[in-house]
């Protein structure tokens, strides 16, 4: 898990270990994507987040949330040109992103 936060903040190892457990297990495929990229999470997600997808020049192109019970969601890249992009995983205790490459097929 990559962490921005200074997570020794929080006063319960316990729900460090909850969050570590929720995006530690996070898979982002394909990659590259076409028409879509999904994420999975080994074990259901504890708490909320909000998830960004971010091109190279730091704007925002689609978000969303996360809610807690996830397992699994997709998201939408046909409108996007082929590059580079950062999908974004966060939320007031952690946060977490991973790289996706977006190709166009004939």
């Amino acid at each position: 898990v990559a962490t921005s936060r200074d997570l020794s903040i929080y006063s319960t190892t316990e729900g460090i270990a909850e969050i570590e457990e929720d995006l530690d297990g996070m898979n982002l495929f394909p990659n590259p994507a076409s028409s879509y990229f999904n994420i999975t999470f080994q074990n259901a997600l504890s708490e909320d987040y909000q998830w960004k997808l971010i091109d190279v020049l730091g704007r925002v192109l689609d978000q969303g949330e996360a809610r807690a019970g996830t397992t699994e969601m997709q998201v939408d890249t046909r409108r996007l040109s082929e590059g580079n992009y950062f999908f974004v995983l966060e939320n007031d205790k952690v946060y977490t992103q991973r790289q996706v490459v977006i190709v166009k097929r004939p």
